[in-house]
């Protein structure tokens, strides 16, 4: 007996010990990034503000994603008062980027139903949480995780369920009092949101394949021209002339179609586009040539850009997105990927 009882001690200091180091290994698990980045999810599953609240820096987080994708797109002008002047509205659109993205992160942290979430009003917060689609997108595992004090570094990998692909984004978290963390920043939210953009618009335009080929044997680009020039009056401006002839070889008589030009630089990045609206009819068989001509915005890193390059590096990529007939039928291409 007394034997027995030896060993039923020493099965029982055992038992403790593994309660003990596992009771522990979960504490440690809970001071750990990954631990807090599963504590989110479930909180966004869960409708659970306050903890979302608590372990997402969204004045830091939104702060951060406008000094290095929005701030930059802002021309800076040689002269020092209108860069004061620019330096004051920048931050009053910053910091209402960053209150409308804290507003639609709650909204939509609290939503029982993800389509009554409204976008947000501001023209650069609408824009950025069309590129980031929150909506279709989860997190996948962790990895490469380095922690240097109380900052943390880590790569994320997220689903996009819409398109159907990973991306990797890298972040920053800070360890709070408790021994959880909450991040503060997104490393790469340039190049994350440019891969995100090129994969939505590759998705974009293989949906868009069928309708695309029907529409372009309805109306053909027969030639096309296009320059930039100098104007002096009424200002000194850059205007971008565009010439193309179109030939209409649909059967069925067409009410009025709408074109879109697109001009890109040597590596294929579009630097302008626009759309432009023609009404008819116009008989089957038919042609017609257009003269379009729009003033560059300096202001626009893009039309900035276009405006600094050489014409012999540009391209042209044109097409027609939507055809609306006589008869009250029309073809149009998707502009956003459906739901």
């Amino acid at each position: 007996m007394k034997a027995y009882k030896k060993y039923g001690i020493a099965l029982a200091v055992v038992l403790f010990l593994t309660a003990a180091a596992y009771f522990m290994f979960l504490q440690h698990q809970k001071k750990t990034p990954e631990y807090t980045l599963t504590l989110l999810q479930t909180a966004f599953a869960r409708h659970d503000w306050p903890t979302v609240n608590k372990h997402f820096a969204a004045d830091s987080f939104f702060g951060a994603a406008f000094d290095e994708v929005v701030a930059p797109t802002m021309h800076q002008s040689k002269d020092g008062f209108v860069n004061d002047f620019l330096a004051e509205v920048l931050q009053n659109v910053r910091k209402g980027f960053i209150t409308a993205l804290t507003d639609y992160t709650k909204a939509a942290t609290l939503a029982q139903d993800k389509a009554t979430i409204e976008a947000p009003q501001q023209m650069f917060a609408r824009k950025f949480i069309g590129v980031m689609d929150f909506t279709h997108t989860s997190w996948q595992k962790t990895a490469h995780t380095k922690i240097l004090n109380h900052t943390a570094t880590t790569e994320v990998t997220l689903h996009n369920t819409l398109l159907a692909k990973n991306f990797v984004v890298q972040l920053t978290m800070q360890q709070l009092p408790d021994g959880t963390w909450q991040i503060v920043k997104m490393n790469n939210a340039p190049e994350f949101l440019n891969m995100l953009k090129e994969a939505q618009e590759a998705k974009l335009e293989e949906l868009n394949k069928p309708l695309a080929a029907k529409i372009a044997k309805e109306i053909t680009f027969a030639k096309n021209s296009f320059e930039l020039t100098t104007r002096v009056k009424p200002w000194l401006s850059t205007v971008l002339h565009y010439k193309p002839t179109l030939k209409f070889a649909t059967t069925l008589p067409i009410k009025e179609f709408v074109g879109q030009v697109q001009v890109l630089d040597k590596d294929g990045k579009v630097l302008f586009t626009q759309k432009y609206i023609e009404k008819g009819p116009f008989a089957p068989g038919s042609k017609q040539s257009y003269t379009f001509s729009w003033t560059l915005n300096p202001f626009v890193a893009e039309e900035k850009a276009l405006i600094d390059t050489a014409g012999n590096k540009l391209s042209l990529k044109e097409s027609i997105v939507k055809i609306s007939y006589e008869n009250g039928t029309s073809l149009e291409l998707l502009e956003k990927i459906p739901f």
